[in-house]
């Protein structure tokens, strides 16, 4: 989807997505993960870019907008819904790291699928080439 969306936009698109998570809720609980119909088809709505900044290809929407729908999409399953939430929020997140991180995260499309901590507890060095991550952590959602 090309076109910027709405609040109202994002709302419509949540809605439209709740007959497809609660089809497919039972067999996402069985595979503790979102099925990757779901994810397609959360990815063609839009969604996922919907706070990630303007100037990174995002709708530039607010948390309150992504709240709303959070709480719509939780309607078809609640547990895809906090996953696709927090994959939605993420970017949000990385947003707000500096330009030369985002213009890099965000190079081929509005919006990247990252997990993160609740409370990030690990080490990050520059090395040759990049960056080297080391830590431990119980659980990153997304």
């Amino acid at each position: 989807m090309n076109d910027k969306l709405e609040a109202s936009s994002a709302i419509a698109q949540a809605n439209d997505l709740v007959p497809l998570l609660a089809q497919h809720a039972r067999q996402a609980e069985l595979d503790r993960t979102v099925p990757a119909e779901v994810m397609s088809a959360v990815a063609d709505t839009g969604l996922f870019s919907m706070v990630t900044p303007t100037r990174y290809g995002g709708d530039g929407l607010g948390l309150n907008d992504l709240a709303n729908v959070t709480r719509i999409l939780a309607h078809g399953d609640t547990a895809m819904a906090w996953t696709i939430s927090f994959l939605i929020l993420h970017n949000w997140l990385l947003g707000r790291f500096p330009d030369e991180v985002c213009r890099t995260v965000f190079a081929d499309r509005s919006y990247a699928h990252t997990p993160a901590p609740l409370a990030p507890t690990g080490k990050m060095t520059q090395v040759d080439g990049g960056y080297s991550v080391t830590g431990k952590w119980e659980w990153a959602t997304g």
